[in-house]
C-alpha cells in the first residue's frame, strides 16, 4: 500500500495517481484489521491520548481522515509514530455491491428492507408495517399501524406507541411510562454517571433526518425541523442552549453535537412528559437553570459497564 486519500474528488484522485486503467478507483470497505500487537503498541505510545479520552479532552483524531495516511506516509500524528513496525496491507475484491449506512434514515432503510426471508420479521410484520426487531424483548406488544420500525438491545415491558419511522434502541425495562413517538422520531437510552458521580440515564431523542453536526444557520435539524423554529417553539434563545463561551462562539459551533438538551433523570422518568428533549416539547419553568448536557458530553458520561449489563439482561431473557 502506498498511499491513502480520504474523499478525495476525482482531480485529487487523478493527481495522485488513484485511477486505474479503466477509470475507476480502489474504495474502502471501511474495514480495518488491526492485530493484537499492533494495537498493544497504539495503546503504549497513545497512553497520554488515551487518558485525554477518557477525560474528554483529547482532541479529535478520524482514523480514516488522519491515522491511516499518517501511518503509510510515516508521518508523526499528535507527536506519535503510530505506524511503527506494523506493515500495512490492502486486499482487493474483484468486484462487490457497496452498502453505506451514514444516517438514521439509511440504517432504518437497510434493517427494514426485504423482510421476507427474516424469521425475526414473522410475528410483527403486516401489511403497510415492517418492525425489525434485534437483540430485544418486546413482551407488551406493539402498536404501530403503519411505517418502519427498528428495535434494538431493547427491553419494553410496557407496549411502545410508535407512528412510522422510528427507531428504538437501549430502552431499559425499568422505564415507567410507555415510548410514545411521531412519526420520524428515534430515541436512544444511555446510563451515564451524572456530575455526581451517581448512576443515571439519559433518553437521547432525535429526527431520523438529523445529523448532529450541521449548525443552526447552516439548515440544522432537531427533529427533523429547522433547530430555529423549534427552540422558537419551545421558548428557547440560543444562549440558554448553548451557554457561557459556546454561545459567543462562531455560529459553526452551534449544533446539536454541542447544544445542551440532554438531561439526566432515574431510568424510570427519562421520557418523562416535561422535557424539552422530547419530541414537539415546550421548555418548562426551570429547565434553563437545571443540569443539561451536550451530546458530546453524554457520550463521555456513558457507564460502559451497566450499558452492557442490560445487553447482557435482555439476551439473556429473550
Amino acid at each position: 500500500m502506498t498511499g491513502f486519500l480520504h474523499k478525495p474528488t476525482p482531480a485529487d484522485a487523478a493527481s495522485h495517481g488513484a485511477l486505474r486503467a479503466d477509470g475507476t478507483v480502489l474504495v474502502d470497505t471501511g474495514v480495518v484489521c488491526i492485530d493484537p500487537q499492533t494495537a498493544a503498541g497504539w495503546l503504549e505510545r497513545g497512553s497520554a491520548l488515551v487518558r485525554e479520552a477518557h477525560r474528554g479532552t483529547a482532541p479529535q483524531i478520524d482514523l480514516y481522515g488522519d491515522m491511516l495516511p499518517a501511518m503509510i506516509e510515516r508521518r508523526v500524528l499528535q507527536g506519535i509514530d503510530w505506524r511503527g513496525d506494523a506493515e500495512l496491507r490492502a486486499a482487493v475484491v474483484p468486484t462487490c455491491p457497496f452498502l453505506h449506512i451514514g444516517s438514521s434514515r439509511e440504517l432504518l432503510d437497510v434493517l427494514t428492507d426485504d423482510v421476507a426471508h427474516t424469521d425475526a420479521w414473522a410475528p410483527l410484520e403486516s401489511p403497510g408495517r415492517r418492525v425489525r426487531v434485534l437483540n430485544s424483548r418486546v413482551d407488551a406488544g406493539l402498536e404501530c399501524p403503519s411505517g418502519r420500525v427498528l428495535i434494538e438491545s431493547s427491553d419494553l415491558a410496557r407496549a411502545p406507541v410508535l407512528s412510522g419511522d422510528n427507531i428504538l434502541v437501549g430502552v431499559p425495562p425499568e422505564l415507567e411510562a410507555a415510548v410514545s413517538l411521531p412519526a420520524g422520531w428515534g430515541v436512544v437510552c444511555l446510563p451515564i454517571t451524572d456530575r455526581s458521580g451517581g448512576e443515571a440515564w439519559t433518553a437521547v431523542c432525535f429526527g431520523i433526518d438529523d445529523d448532529f453536526k450541521t449548525a443552526m444557520h447552516a439548515g440544522g435539524t432537531f427533529g427533523n425541523r429547522a433547530i430555529g423554529d423549534v427552540l422558537e417553539e419551545a421558548g428557547l434563545e440560543a444562549g440558554q442552549v448553548w451557554p457561557g463561551a459556546m454561545a459567543g462562539r462562531v455560529a459553526g459551533d452551534q449544533t446539536l453535537w454541542t447544544a445542551r438538551l440532554w438531561t439526566p433523570a432515574a431510568a424510570r422518568d427519562m421520557l418523562a412528559p416535561d422535557r424539552v428533549d422530547a419530541p414537539g416539547a415546550r421548555a418548562p419553568g426551570g429547565w434553563a437553570a437545571a443540569d443539561r448536557l451536550s451530546l458530546h458530553e453524554v457520550m463521555v458520561s456513558v457507564d460502559h459497564a451497566r450499558l452492557l449489563a442490560l445487553r447482557d439482561r435482555v439476551l439473556g431473557g429473550a
